[in-house]
């Protein structure tokens, strides 16, 4: 019994390896999706999503009681606008001076956006296997994180609207996808790297911003109806997790992306080395 179980296993490392001399890209997929790398992955994917979600709130407080974002649009549906809508309802009664929200607002926003660039050095220095960074941030490090996090999330409502006023959704979700894509690549190329060229930073910057578009049309399809059904069922925590899970998500690609890019990276090198190895022997 054991002996079969050998010899199929065998036979079936055998038939991977030569489908990787073959082709390419087989060989290439193959140095992205390996045990370890997925465990590490799903490791570095909570750790990113559960610093999103220290950020969002903080960063809502601030938008919404600070700037008053969102205050007018209760009725409308997604992720934003059922935490904007929550957090409107919650200041309602402090609507009549928003200097206090927004100090407040604006200070926490640093701090959470700090931890999430924390988050985001780290899990990038990992992936690129290089030690983790210990420069210190810029002290307006977090400010300009949670500035470009709220500027991202704002560009999905920007969207969303386009959609409501007439807009064809392929022309909003290739304006979403060229707008995501260089904020993506502008990030990926600050955080730790040993790509040679800015431009091997691209396909994970592209891979990220086509995902991010399908991850937004599950929103309407599964997140919201799951959102409202949690938290009539469980309360506020069933949101939390829901959020939570949509979130966990949004690391996942981020770290994917990263993936992409580095093993991008190795598999270039490599290929490099074994054309050289040729022309000297």
């Amino acid at each position: 019994m054991f002996g079969k179980v050998a010899s199929i296993r065998t036979r079936v490392e055998n038939k991977i390896t030569e489908l990787k001399r073959r082709s390419q890209l087989i060989d290439f997929l193959f140095n992205i999706v390996q045990p370890q790398r997925v465990v590490n992955d799903s490791l570095l994917s909570a750790y990113i999503g559960v610093r999103l979600l220290i950020l969002l709130f903080p960063l809502g407080y601030f938008a919404v009681a600070g700037l008053g974002l969102g205050e007018a649009e209760p009725t409308r549906k997604g992720i934003i606008y059922t935490i904007t809508s929550s957090i409107a309802q919650a200041t309602a009664a402090d609507d009549t001076n928003r200097i206090f929200p927004f100090i407040i607002g604006l200070a926490l926003s640093a701090w959470a956006g700090r931890t999430f660039l924390h988050a985001l050095r780290a899990s990038s220095a990992m992936v690129w296997h290089l030690p983790t960074p210990r420069k210190q941030l810029v002290p307006i490090g977090g400010l300009v994180a949670a500035m470009f996090t709220l500027l991202f999330l704002s560009s999905i409502v920007g969207i969303q609207r386009l959609r409501e006023n007439g807009i064809p959704w392929p022309v909003t979700g290739l304006i979403s996808i060229i707008a995501v894509t260089g904020v993506a690549w502008k990030v990926m190329s600050v955080l730790p790297n040993t790509a040679k060229n800015v431009r091997h930073l691209l396909p994970g910057a592209i891979f990220f911003s086509v995902a991010n578009q399908c991850l937004q049309l599950s929103v309407g399809l599964y997140f919201v109806p799951r959102l409202d059904s949690a938290e009539e069922t469980y309360g506020a925590l069933g949101g939390v997790l829901v959020l939570l899970t949509y979130l966990l998500l949004v690391g996942w690609l981020i770290v994917l992306a990263l993936e992409l890019n580095a093993r991008g990276h190795e598999w270039r090198e490599l290929r490099a080395q074994e054309s050289s190895d040729q022309r000297t022997g």
